[in-house]
């Protein structure tokens, strides 16, 4: 009965962590992929949730044992540090949504949209360019730490915002049209050299065309607009590269001034 008494207190804190901890496997690269087994990912959240509990204690106000005895309370705190968690890991994911759609409007216009297929990761249908650059920008994202900084940032968000504390919509609200923008940019960034030469291409081909009416134009161009396109991603990996962490990095600086954490700035 004693041990019971003893645990008590701590039952309401410790689920309001695991539950933040569990928003960021909803939506975070790495975290939410269904190619881990779900019963794994429960596991880890757990896991982590039970070990920086004991650390938390002493650096962030959480709720006392009190909070159990007001299921309406605690169920509205349950569905906050669910929001809380899944932002952070929404916004986190943001830049590697953001590749995947450069590569799919890259990929319409080079003549890729017919080679579709189902993507497990995603649960919806994708392109062979979109899936490129969404694996290239994940490795980015594993390469730069960014599945640590983010389990970082929701458990020093703690400090900024308790479990149970109401969140500011407004800034909420900002800071995730700022990261879609961005997204919007990124993804504009990436596609836009291959929509410009395919551009070109179209614009050339028509002239030929004109000159030469007796050649098949279209048996013709679309070989021409897979290795245009293909030559002008390859030659421009770098620049990409440099864009993907570009986005990467502002998408974590983004997500730690939200939470208030200012160990990470970009």
């Amino acid at each position: 009965m004693d041990a019971v008494n003893a645990i008590m207190p701590h039952l309401a804190p410790t689920m309001l962590i695991v539950l933040r901890v569990g928003g960021l496997a909803l939506f975070a690269p790495l975290f939410a992929s269904s190619a881990i087994p779900v019963r794994i990912r429960i596991l880890l959240v757990f896991a982590v949730a039970l070990a920086v509990y004991p650390a938390l204690l002493g650096r962030s106000p959480l709720p006392e044992g009190s909070v159990i005895l007001d299921p309406a309370g605690l169920a509205v705190a349950a569905a906050g540090e669910v929001l809380i968690g899944a932002f952070i890991g929404f916004v986190g994911a943001v830049p590697l949504m953001a590749a995947q759609a450069g590569g799919h409007f890259a990929g319409q216009q080079m003549g890729l949209g017919f080679a579709q297929f189902f993507d497990p990761t995603i649960e919806d249908d994708s392109d062979v360019l979109g899936q490129l650059l969404y694996l290239f920008t994940l490795a980015l994202f594993l390469v730069l730490g960014g599945h640590e900084i983010l389990l970082a940032i929701v458990l020093e968000s703690f400090a900024n915002i308790p479990p149970g504390s109401a969140l500011d919509g407004g800034r909420l609200v900002e800071t995730a049209c700022a990261v879609l923008l961005a997204a919007f940019e990124i993804a504009l960034r990436v596609s836009a050299p291959v929509l410009a030469i395919v551009l070109l291409e179209s614009v050339a081909l028509g002239f030929i065309a004109k000159t030469v009416p007796q050649l098949n134009i279209l048996s013709l161009g679309f070989p021409i607009r897979i290795i245009a396109g293909w030559a002008i991603l390859v030659i421009g990996l770098l620049v990409i590269r440099e864009v993907f962490i570009d986005g990467i990095d502002g998408g974590l600086a983004a997500i730690a001034r939200w939470a208030g954490v200012p160990a990470y700035t970009g």
